[in-house]
């Protein structure tokens, strides 16, 4: 194995072993999703559901738990169509998710699916990074937010700056692809067809106690309840 691993590396180029990567990665993700729109059937009449997308490791009692980790409800990739029928959630609720997925393909198609699963009336609830909060610090120079802030270990050779800092919150190693303020978000929800977009304060029912105080926005949004306000065609993700 080693020497065909020697071999790949000396005629290939990191790009293309990254892409046969991903690949890779996808074709799995197609596999669990498959199985999870199968698990989905289940919930095909079902009203007043409550819905965590992106349940990472922290499912909810009595909510369906949306992820692709093994302890989720329903393996799904967020990227594709929810399998849930018209207004079957009275509530949504995603933790540290949006900004892991493109916008504004992946996000507006999202966002769309989750208007259209809620009824009428039904609320969502998000919580994001708030890189508003975060761009403020550096640009008032308080030492003190960067200093309670952490970064996984892609750094090894340097203490992080509060640059490294703002770019792990903008990016995460590669993994947010999109970074929110309280005014960018409230526009996202609106062109999606919400409603009363607003901040919220922490919910200790809901929100994990992990990410309190860690420069997070919390928001929460309403499908309107009369049948005269949908929420616009998105385009298709990328």
């Amino acid at each position: 194995m080693g020497v065909v691993t020697e071999i790949a590396r000396r005629w290939s180029t990191r790009g293309l072993r990254s892409a046969l990567r991903n690949v890779a990665a996808e074709a799995q993700i197609m596999r669990r999703h498959r199985a999870g729109l199968r698990d989905a059937r289940k919930f095909g009449e079902a009203r007043g559901l409550r819905i965590q997308l992106g349940s990472g490791g922290q499912p909810k009692p009595g909510w369906v738990n949306v992820d692709l980790t093994a302890d989720a409800d329903l393996q799904l990739d967020l990227r594709e169509r929810l399998p849930f029928r018209d207004d079957a959630a009275a509530i949504v609720y995603a933790e540290h998710v949006l900004e892991h997925l493109v916008y504004p393909g992946e996000v507006r198609h999202l966002l769309s699916e989750v208007h259209r699963i809620l009824e009428p009336g039904g609320v969502v609830k998000l919580v994001v990074p708030d890189a508003g909060r975060a761009l403020e610090a550096y640009g008032l120079r308080e030492r003190d937010f960067f200093a309670a802030r952490r970064v996984r270990s892609y750094l090894t050779e340097e203490p992080p700056t509060p640059m490294h800092i703002i770019n792990y919150i903008f990016r995460q190693d590669g993994q947010h692809r999109y970074a929110y303020d309280e005014e960018t978000l409230a526009q996202v929800l609106q062109l999606a067809g919400f409603v009363n977009a607003r901040p919220r304060p922490f919910d200790p029912e809901i929100d994990s106690e992990r990410r309190r105080g860690v420069n997070s926005l919390y928001m929460e949004a309403e499908k309107p309840t009369s049948a005269r306000s949908p929420a616009p065609s998105p385009p298709s993700p990328c």
